[in-house]
């Protein structure tokens, strides 16, 4: 699975940034040198998206991406905590605790999901989304202050001579081919022992051995 994690990384990479090969001609190169189980990786569920993100504004480009980003660390959560919906759903909706973006951002870093860097490129993502949502007027990814944050990402440190537009999508497509990676190989934690049913089940056996006791000792005394 490393080298499907390597290569189709580079694939995306090589595509997301410059945007000039068909869709059908990166998905076959993506499965070719990704090797066994790349049939697997929703490749086109993200090239796609990264094609719809063309026709945005920047705010639009802004908010849908860390949208997608938001929902799909959610489903990441989803596959690698315990399995108990009840609780999952309610952790991850409404005015759950990890119902907002910095939150997933940070539990999925905590339990080893995603990297150092991604934790630290989502929260700067996160920062350009919250940039656009919050600031009236005219805002741009060539504004200063998006533009800094921008070339302050990590994933595609190599590329500093792309737009911070073309960064801020590059680097998010990079963290999403990760994600996906990561949903593939996701194993649901277990559930802890219950002790507090072995001692219930103990008292239970100790009174059920008391009681028969009892009935043993009760016919001698009468």
């Amino acid at each position: 699975m490393e080298d499907l994690h390597i290569n189709t990384l580079r694939i995306l990479l090589a595509d997301l940034l410059e945007s000039k090969f068909p869709l059908e001609r990166q998905l076959e190169a993506a499965r070719k040198v990704g090797g066994p189980g790349a049939d697997q990786v929703p490749l086109s569920d993200v090239l796609r998206f990264r094609r719809s993100v063309e026709l945005e504004t920047d705010r639009g480009c802004a908010l849908s991406v860390a949208a997608y980003l938001d929902s799909e660390l959610g489903s990441l959560l989803r596959a690698t905590l315990i399995d108990d919906s009840k609780v999952t759903d309610a952790l991850l909706s409404g005015r759950g605790g990890l119902s907002d973006f910095s939150a997933r951002i940070d539990i999925a870093y905590l339990l080893g999901v995603i990297s150092q860097t991604a934790h630290r490129d989502l929260h700067l993502i996160r920062k350009i989304r919250n940039d656009f949502a919050h600031v009236p007027g005219d805002i741009t990814f060539d504004s200063q202050s998006i533009a800094s944050r921008c070339r302050e990402l990590r994933h595609v440190a190599a590329e500093a001579r792309l737009s911070p537009r073309a960064l801020f999508v590059g680097v998010a497509m990079v963290i999403l081919g990760i994600i996906h990676i990561q949903k593939l190989q996701a194993v649901p934690r277990a559930r802890p022992h219950d002790f507090a049913s072995d001692t219930l089940e103990r008292e239970e056996r100790a009174q059920g051995m008391a009681h028969r006791i009892l009935e043993e000792l009760l016919p001698e005394s009468g």
